[in-house]
């Protein structure tokens, strides 16, 4: 399956979005790989490698991580390739930095098998049986994704609001679509130095194109169509009162018939019921959205950004970086986070390995056991 950043999609599930199973049985087998994957893998410690594969050491691990992980695993989906010890030792840093569990979700880098290749409801049960074991406990979610459906993504995020004592998010590259959607629901947001997010308009496919789009490109054609007919219908008026010397109460009738006239094949074109259905799916994101902030930044505060990030963007791919988040997201500036997420994202650049699962330390390294 075919996913670029620009074609990352936040799907409510509805009959205008077919669902794995119905597309082929994928998820159905997706979610029958769960109970076999998602047992504890034990990662050997990884040999001689580049510096990447191995914690700074003296003053620069001083700077960078409290010390490195030792003996600890991860739980959860592995498609590919097990995790390195140089991933789950970052990780685990982040969790000893944040006092925190941690927990990862990564889709590699967009292109995984059908099932767990973006958020969908695989991704929500397996978070689900990992919430049990951290709840009620601080927890960092390291999100590295494409995004998804949006219910899954709402679904998540209100799952880990509810059951555990802080929920955090980490990007260490990207939190595209429905992954901003889940991230919206944490109290701290941490990014890597070049992580992004994007808007959420809702990306449908259109059957008769084959390819997806986004559910505002028909919303505000309309807004464009109403504002070119305005701009029309001044510039009319302008030429008339120059022409003429008439009245403006007089000319005014023209100016707007001419207006209209010049708009009118266009309007024609919409089919009305197809744009109301267009501006409820986007309203479904847009109230995810509020449902999530709330919490954390109030009823006023939350309306604002997530009509900023539905409506103000110009295309769905749109780039969403670090400065531009802070302004609308409660992001967290520290350096030994970032650092530390700059490091995974290097190291899941060059995988393409599916994780959706739990750091664990080993029962007995772990000083709280």
């Amino acid at each position: 399956m075919e996913f670029e950043v620009a074609q990352s999609r936040i799907t409510p599930e509805s009959d205008a979005f077919p669902s794995p199973d119905a597309a082929g049985g994928v998820e159905a087998e997706a979610k029958a790989d769960v109970a076999d994957s998602a047992e504890s893998v034990d990662v050997p410690t990884a040999g001689d490698g580049p510096d990447l594969h191995a914690l700074p050491t003296g003053e620069e691990a001083e700077a960078v991580a409290p010390g490195p992980a030792q003996n600890v695993s991860f739980d959860g989906i592995v498609i590919g390739d097990a995790p390195d010890q140089a991933l789950l030792d970052r990780l685990e840093a982040i969790g000893q930095h944040a006092n925190a569990e941690v927990l990862l979700i990564t889709h590699g880098r967009g292109n995984g098998p059908a099932g767990v290749e973006s958020l969908n409801d695989v991704v929500y049960q397996q978070v689900r049986r990992l919430a049990r074991e951290v709840r009620d406990k601080n927890v960092v979610l390291v999100l590295d994704s494409p995004g998804g459906q949006a219910d899954a993504a709402y679904r998540i995020a209100r799952l880990l609001q509810r059951s555990t004592a802080s929920f955090s998010v980490g990007v260490p590259v990207w939190a595209k679509s429905a992954a901003t959607l889940l991230s919206l629901g944490a109290e701290k947001v941490y990014m890597g130095s070049c992580a992004e997010f994007g808007p959420l308009d809702v990306q449908l496919f259109t059957h008769e194109r084959e390819e997806w789009g986004s559910a505002l490109d028909e919303v505000q054609s309309l807004d464009r169509i109403t504002e070119a007919a305005i701009t029309q219908a001044d510039q009319a008026m302008l030429f008339l009162l120059r022409r003429t010397g008439k009245k403006m109460e007089t000319l005014l009738p023209y100016a707007l018939d001419f207006a209209a006239k010049l708009q009118a094949p266009m309007v024609e074109k919409i089919d009305t019921i197809h744009y109301t259905q267009q501006s409820r799916v986007l309203k479904v994101a847009e109230d995810y959205a509020v449902r999530l902030m709330t919490p954390v930044a109030g009823p006023d505060r939350a309306k604002e950004v997530a009509n900023r990030l539905v409506n103000a963007y110009p295309e769905h791919g749109f780039v969403i970086d670090k400065e531009e988040a802070a302004s609308m997201l409660p992001i967290d500036v520290d350096p030994v986070v970032e650092t530390l997420l700059d490091e995974i994202g290097e190291l899941l650049q060059i995988s393409s390995h599916v994780l959706i699962g739990r750091i664990k330390k080993d029962e007995g390294n772990d000083s709280d056991s």
